[in-house]
This record gives C-alpha cells, structure tokens and sequence, in this order.
C-alpha cells in the first residue's frame, strides 16, 4: 500500500495528534474488501460487482478530486480565508494514484458495463468504440493526476523557497490553479458522458457532463467539511479553520446544492419546452417506476431539500458540530444519486447491487481515501504560507 500514499509521504515537523487505529482500520477495510470483491468477480455476482465497482470509482475519485479542485478554486479567487479548507483539499492527491489502476480493472471487465461493448450501435460507432474510449479516459485520467500533483507540488515546493522568489511563485501557484480547474471541467464532463450517460447508449443529454462535474464538486464540499471538522481541533488547526471558514464553507454547500438541484430540473425542462419524449427513456425507470421510485425521493430529500433546509440556520453554518451533519447527508445521498444514475442502466427489475459481495469495493476505495488523507494530514498538517500571505489586514 506504500505506493498509493507515495505522493503524501513528507518530512513534516509536527507530530499528528489523530487516533492511531484509522491507519490499520483503513489497512483493515482495504483487505477485507478487496477479498470480498475477488470472490464477487469470480462468483455468479460478478455482473453487479462490476457495477458497484464502477459506482464507487466514480464517487471516490469524484470526491478526491473535487477537495483538489476546490483547492484550486480558494486559490484562483485569491480567497483569504481558505487556508485551512486549501489545506485540507489537497490532502487526496495520494487518492488519484489509485484511480488509475483502477480503470485499468474496469477496462478489463467492461463487457459487464459497457453494454453498447455487446450490442454496438453504428450511428455511434464514430465515439463509442473500445479503443478510442480506452484512450481518451485513460488520457484523461493522467491528465487531470498530472495537473493536480503539479499544483500541489508547487505549494510543497514553496515551502524552501526564499522571500524574493515567492512573488513569482504566487503567479506560478494562479496558473497552475487556473489549469487545475479547467482540466477538471472538460475531464469530468468527458467522465460524465462516457462512464456514465453512455451506459444508457441510445440516450442522450448535452446537459449531462455539466451536472456530473458540478454535482462532484458539490459532494466534495460536503466531504471537505466532514474531514474539516474531524481534524481541526486534533491537528490544531482552529485557527485555520474556524466559525468563518466553517460559514462559508457552509455557504458554498448551500450554493451548489441549489446549482445541481438547477440542472438536474433543468433537463425536465429541456424535455417539457422542446417537446423531446425520446429523452425520457432514462428518467421515467428511475423516477416514476418501482423500485427506484423510492430511492429517487430518497436522493431528492437527502442530497438537496434536506440540506438546503438544514442550512437556513445562519447561526449554526459557523458550528463544525453542526454543518458536519448536513455534510455527511450530501456524502451518503450523493453516493445514491451515483447509484441511481448508474445501476438502473443494467436493470429497473430490482434494486441491484446490493449484495454483500458487491458492496465489498466501497471498503477498499474509503480505506484508501482514508489512508491517504490521514498519511498527508498526519505528516505535514501545518497550511501553507503561501495561502497565509494571501490574508487581508484587518
């Protein structure tokens, strides 16, 4: 496992004050999940450990990435006081090491989630054939772990830096921010249309890659907080993350909560106006139809009206006990909505995907995520002077 953490190892000079068992546990859950997902392949499951495996590529890797490119985000708007969530966004670079082995795996079993793999649609042919797919996400992939190792790089490299060359690093950090974030939008739209929308191969939305790289972006300010508010009092970071950074933190939930919510009613829209009932294909299975019905209202309530309804406590959006709560309802119903969005491609018969075996990847992808935020955090838990100088005078 050294090598998925290899980009988080430093020298940091501040011992980690977080609870010695999550580095076995994460250790423990790797292990037992990547046994329950062997025997899952290699049984009569192994179609829907192929689907779960999928689904949790993409949320995982979703929510690694996304901390990066908030990280980004704080510093390509100059943000002052985001020096702690800056911090905390680039502890899972370590997690983007693992992601590609990891497509590598699924590539190796896509006739089970692939479907147009065995029922190839000619009018298509031109994007959706096996190896200029294969190419372009792997490209992708690499691309976006380039851009985001270089960022966090720089801001390690920083760090040696004398005084009169931080004023051209701080224009080096901007640019390479500004990258970081425009790889991700076109990286996660290509992620949005191939490994999800094109599982349902003869539909269609030009909406899709918008909502899967913003809904990615709104789970992974909800992950932000949960590790936030775990770590800032055991790594003395209050002072870096404190009641502001938690409030606007909170606001920005808030805020992308109501822009997927948006997109998400916007493709009704797009099919109300434009009079398109060959686009409702995809919607009808997982909104109005049992079994998903349920799960929609479920994803519904839980990924945008509960905490939209959580979050109308101004008080409370500076209260880490507080906001951790509507965070981790965004994680857990987001990873729903990947659910939902994914699985119904294969059947709308029965809620698939449960099954112990399946479920077993989750473990191994929260162990690695785990391992790898704990190891970056644990050795160098100190933020960044180069966000630190960013403050304004008082």
């Amino acid at each position: 496992m050294t090598w998925i953490v290899a980009w988080t190892q430093t020298d940091g000079n501040r011992a980690s004050a977080l609870p010695g068992w999550l580095t076995p546990a994460a250790g423990g859950a790797i292990l037992l999940g990547s046994i329950g997902t062997g025997i899952g392949l290699a049984s009569s499951m192994h179609d829907e450990t192929w689907w779960i495996l999928l689904l949790n590529f993409l949320f995982w890797m979703g929510l690694a990435q996304g901390m990066l490119v908030w990280s980004a985000a704080f510093r390509t708007a100059q943000a002052s006081w985001a020096a702690g969530p800056n911090r905390i966004g680039r502890s899972s670079l370590g997690f983007l090491a693992f992601s590609i082995p990891v497509f590598l795996l699924l590539w190796t079993g896509r006739a089970h989630w692939l479907t147009w793999v065995g029922h190839p649609l000619p009018e298509k042919a031109w994007w959706l054939n096996e190896p200029f797919f294969f190419g372009r996400n792997l490209a992708a992939l690499v691309l976006i772990a380039l851009a985001s190792a270089a960022f966090v790089g720089a801001y390690r490299k920083a760090e040696s830096l004398p005084e009169s060359a931080k004023p051209a690093h701080h224009h080096r950090l901007n640019v390479l921010a500004i990258m970081l974030a425009v790889a991700y939008a076109l990286t996660y739209s290509l992620f949005g249309f191939d490994l999800m929308m094109s599982l349902d191969p003869r539909w269609y939305s030009t909406l899709y890659g918008a909502y899967f790289f913003v809904s990615t972006l709104y789970m992974a300010m909800a992950a932000m907080i949960l590790v936030a508010a775990l770590v800032r009092e055991p790594l003395g970071l209050e002072a870096h993350l404190g009641p502001r950074q938690f409030q606007d933190m909170a606001n920005i939930l808030l805020g992308f909560g109501i822009f997927t919510t948006g997109l998400f009613f916007a493709q009704f829209l797009t099919i109300w106006y434009g009079n398109l009932p060959e686009e409702t294909s995809h919607l009808i299975p997982r909104l109005y139809q049992y079994p998903w019905r349920g799960v929609a209202w479920a994803v519904l309530f839980g990924a945008y009206l509960g905490p939209f309804a959580l979050l109308q406590v101004p008080s409370q959006k500076a209260n880490p006990n507080y906001v951790r709560w509507p965070a981790l309802l965004v994680v857990c119903a987001m990873g729903l909505e990947r659910w939902i969005m994914i699985v119904p491609s294969f059947t709308t018969e029965r809620l698939a995907g449960l099954h112990p075996l399946a479920l077993s990847s989750g473990l191994v992808f929260l162990g690695v995520f785990v391992l790898v935020v704990v190891r970056s955090l644990s050795q160098r838990p100190q933020v960044s002077e180069m966000d630190l100088e960013l403050a304004l005078p008082d």
